[in-house]
């Protein structure tokens, strides 16, 4: 389905995640987000649509709506579920709050001891916005392949770059959007070759 877009001046301090199931005005879902109080997602039965601010020249901001069919959506809840049941109640607010500061395309900064489900926030997300890489820093190579086998058990698609598998052809992959996690090390993040690489994206329609 092509995304509709409109532009729309930004009112100050306005921010929202629109997911209205079509036809069917306010779901559950829009009731869980707005909340804020539960966090525990409702299950959903139906593709839903996901609206993402970006903001552009002039102080507009573009509302870029996207259909998100079901099986992301219960990949996604999954996820938070699970991660849920094994957290206290400050990881339940961290865990929640990140996914809808990061879905808001707000600026997170998550600082938490090992263990605590941060790696959780970053998947939950990363089913929901298509057309979307994440990028995982990773200080160790160890890290990289447990999380590699880790994205691939949930369903994900990643890629795990390091210094022998980097290539310009694997760099093409990735412009590409071939891969929906890129998991890397600091120093190849900051390298020229994947910088170029990371902002110049192009998905397939």
């Amino acid at each position: 389905m092509p995304d509709r877009r409109r532009s729309r001046r930004k009112p100050p301090q306005r921010h929202e995640a629109n997911l209205n199931t079509p036809g069917n005005g306010q779901t559950n879902l829009d009731k869980w987000l707005a909340s804020g109080n539960d966090p525990v997602p409702p299950v959903v039965e139906e593709p839903f649509e996901l609206g993402v601010e970006h903001e552009i020249e002039g102080g507009n901001v573009l509302i870029e709506k996207q259909q998100v069919e079901k099986n992301p959506v219960l990949q996604a809840q999954k996820l938070i579920r699970d991660a849920i049941e094994k957290s206290k109640d400050e990881q339940d607010q961290a865990i929640f709050g990140s996914c809808i500061h990061i879905i808001l395309e707000r600026d997170l900064i998550l600082i938490a001891k090992t263990s605590f489900g941060k790696s959780i926030i970053l998947q939950a997300v990363s089913f929901l916005l298509a057309k979307s890489v994440t990028l995982v820093v990773l200080p160790l190579n160890r890290i990289g392949v447990e999380q590699t086998s880790y994205i691939l058990n949930i369903g994900g698609r990643p890629y795990f770059l390091n210094a022998e598998t980097f290539s310009s052809e694997l760099l093409k992959e990735i412009q590409a959007g071939e891969f929906s996690r890129v998991l890397l090390s600091p120093e190849l993040a900051i390298s020229d070759k994947f910088r170029l690489t990371a902002t110049n994206l192009a998905f397939p329609d």
